[in-house]
């Protein structure tokens, strides 16, 4: 396969939004994004503004808060997948290495800058849904990326913790990992790799 295409959050990287939660005050499970649905959607689909989604969200959520501790609050919410994202850099001289992540233009920067591990894909390989105008699981995004990017599903691995996610694009003819675990995850993309060697 020519293509690696990754997934971001809860594949190379980790997130928990109980993080945000708490940092707001809030007790666990008290409060939960499902009641930000609709900015959230519209952010990571390129809808909205960054300061306008921001607005939205803070008025949903704690509206006395500074809005720069606020955002700051909504955005530290990571921690690197060292495991994973050890092995990216031994397959970047067979393979080209691309991103496809439901995203926006807050967290993507704050992810970018902190965890450099992830430079070892090129700017000109991360797909950013709020660049593409539409998110993960929705086939319109998996068929803008490949015209955008210029690749064939039919020629990539692609890995993704939402099985949804990994249905759509073992339709479009990738070879597919459901990300669960780091071990399972590895083991797999190592006997697919050795499956084209042999």
């Amino acid at each position: 396969m020519k293509n690696i295409i990754f997934d971001i959050g809860n594949v190379l990287i980790n997130y928990d939004f109980e993080i945000f939660f708490e940092k707001l005050g809030y007790k666990k499970y008290e409060r939960s994004l499902m009641e930000a649905h609709s900015p959230i959607f519209a952010f990571e689909c390129g809808e909205l503004e960054t300061e306008d989604f921001m607005q939205q969200l803070q008025a949903i959520y704690k509206p006395d808060m500074d809005a720069e501790e606020f955002k700051d609050a909504w955005c530290d919410v990571f921690w690197a997948n060292d495991e994973l994202l050890d092995i990216v850099p031994q397959l970047v001289n067979d393979h080209r290495l691309m991103i496809l992540s439901n995203n926006d233009e807050l967290h993507f920067p704050f992810i970018w800058d902190k965890y450099l591990k992830l430079h070892v894909f090129e700017m000109e390989n991360v797909m950013i849904t709020s660049r593409l105008g539409f998110i993960k699981p929705d086939i319109r995004v998996f068929q803008s990326a490949m015209q955008s990017y210029n690749f064939d599903w039919k020629d990539s691995i692609f890995i993704d913790d939402v099985k949804e996610n990994v249905e759509v694009a073992k339709r479009l003819g990738a070879v597919t990992i459901w990300h669960q675990n780091n071990t399972h995850t590895i083991r797999e993309l190592e006997n697919i790799l050795k499956s084209e060697i042999i």
